[in-house]
């Protein structure tokens, strides 16, 4: 797995850190980030991780992963304002 690739991953996967990278909620880092920089990032990156994957149980996780982000809908109010927050209080994001 590609270190960029796993970095975005851990993003995904870490509300702290997605509070400091995308609401820059004590960002001592001095990096930046936001939920469609992750998306795009994420995304772009999929298919090529999926064949990459020698253990078909990260495969299975990436394809799952790639499923999630096909299916989530953002907010009505996300597309109208790009506010991180409002994908963070959404009960349907990362909860499928």
């Amino acid at each position: 797995m590609h270190p960029e690739f796993k970095e975005r991953v851990l993003e995904l996967s870490d509300i702290d850190m997605q509070n400091k990278l995308w609401l820059n909620i004590n960002n001592d880092s001095g990096l930046i980030s936001s939920y469609s920089d992750l998306y795009d990032s994420l995304y772009n990156e999929l298919d090529c991780e999926i064949q990459e994957a020698e253990v078909s149980e990260l495969k299975e996780g990436l394809s799952q992963l790639k499923t999630m982000l096909d299916t989530y809908q953002e907010p009505d109010l996300y597309k109208n304002k790009y506010d991180a927050a409002v994908i963070l209080d959404d009960p349907n994001f990362g909860r499928k």
